[in-house]
């Protein structure tokens, strides 16, 4: 497990350093575990706090999408650092997201999908074309704001076509 001192090195707001120390040990419990040399798609990827999260605990490629401007900036300066202390390939995409589709043919099994904002996930059809199986999910809105540690939702994507009968490569 990673500790707040962890994070020295790197430069984020007085907010962020606070959040590490309030929220780090539900991190290690939510976002664990982290696939060794896997990949992390990071969407609202902050200063790059959970990006250096998901490095200490193995993830050896980041792709960092980020809305907000003054935190991209901090994003980018810690992804440098990041990439010189830990090796990685680290993408930082300066982007709002109005959809998001993942369709890598199967290689979604056993994906999950974590958020922690107002709302939750609602299943509403399924796909139409390959595989014909997988589920389609909207995110509805709350009456109320979610505690974000007390509510944190993940939708585990499962496919009903086995992976064996699935001819999947990854680059």
């Amino acid at each position: 497990m990673c500790l707040p001192s962890d994070f020295e090195n790197y430069h984020f707001s007085n907010m962020r350093k606070r959040m590490l120390t309030e929220e780090l040990e539900a991190w290690h419990k939510q976002y664990l575990p982290i696939k060794s040399g896997g990949t992390v798609l990071d969407i609202g990827a902050g200063e790059g706090e959970t990006m250096i999260f998901y490095l200490l605990h193995g993830a050896q490629r980041l792709i960092c999408v980020e809305t907000d401007r003054n935190k991209v900036k901090r994003l980018r300066t810690n992804a440098k650092l990041a990439q010189k202390a830990f090796g990685a390939h680290i993408d930082v995409l300066d982007a709002m997201l109005d959809n998001i589709k993942i369709d890598i043919d199967g290689a979604e099994e056993g994906m999950v999908l974590e958020k922690h904002f107002a709302g939750r996930w609602k299943e509403i059809g399924h796909s139409k074309g390959f595989p014909a199986a997988a589920k389609v999910y909207k995110l509805v809105k709350s009456n109320h704001l979610d505690n974000l540690l007390m509510k944190k939702e993940q939708l585990f994507i499962k496919l009903l076509h086995p992976k064996s009968k699935i001819n999947n490569q990854r680059n």
